[in-house]
């Protein structure tokens, strides 16, 4: 089985079909992330009315324009349409996120279906030498253990794609109330991610030595299976 390129090796695990899904899911999360910041966002008028500091005396910009949402009514009627604002924004968040879950299940779904497909293809189309060739139970951690892990593969993808387009809300969100507030997360975002890199180089060679001994056990019970018909075949119980 010939190595191919990454991409073209995702096209034709999504098709057409779950490829143009794709689009979707980017903006199911782009709306539920911007609902999301909107909902903290109102936090700041709420926070405002509770501690009695409804003006917007040392706010500029976008803290400014949601410490004026609902001004024009009173300090009560304010604080009840702010709370209804934010569970809505709220509820309808994760409404989104559900309906962004199913879409991403069935994307899933369907690849993991096309994967496995490829491969009882594949076997079924090549020769006896290959077979005599490669071993049996790396066939068989390839079908029975690998596949899955290429699906989920697919599926961490389509999570990094939701929070690719969340991060990016958010982030302008972040400029429009703080730039200061901005850096300092941004700095600490690049720290966290310094630190995953660190870590996960270590782990690369033990994940090549697990695949490898995968095989191995599945070569094994592989003969496990087999050897008891083989046995009894002989007469050598």
């Amino acid at each position: 089985m010939s190595r191919r390129p990454t991409l073209p090796m995702l096209r034709q695990a999504l098709g057409r079909r779950q490829l143009g899904l794709l689009p979707i899911v980017v903006a199911l999360g782009l709306a539920s992330a911007a609902l999301e910041g909107f909902g903290i966002g109102l936090i700041i008028p709420l926070l405002g009315i509770i501690m009695g500091h409804g003006d917007t005396a040392g706010m500029a910009g976008f803290s400014a324009l949601l410490q004026k949402v609902g001004a024009g009514l009173g300090e009560r009627e304010r604080l009840i349409a702010i709370a209804a604002a934010i569970l809505a924004s709220i509820l309808l968040k994760n409404l989104l996120a559900f309906a962004n879950s199913v879409l991403t299940a069935h994307i899933y779904g369907k690849a993991s279906q096309a994967i496995r497909g490829a491969l009882a293809e594949r076997l079924l189309s090549v020769g006896y030498p290959f077979f005599l060739k490669e071993s049996p139970g790396r066939l068989l951690n390839i079908i029975s253990s690998e596949s899955w892990r290429a699906s989920d593969a697919i599926q961490a993808m389509l999570g990094s794609i939701v929070s690719a387009s969340a991060s990016l809300i958010l982030l302008v969100f972040l400029l429009l109330l703080s730039w200061q507030m901005t850096l300092l997360v941004m700095l600490g975002l690049a720290l966290v991610q310094l630190a995953h890199m660190a870590l996960s180089a270590h782990l690369r060679k033990p994940s090549r030595s697990v695949a490898s001994r995968n095989s191995a056990l599945a070569s094994r019970m592989l003969h496990l299976v087999h050897a008891g018909r083989l046995i009894r075949i002989f007469g050598q119980e």
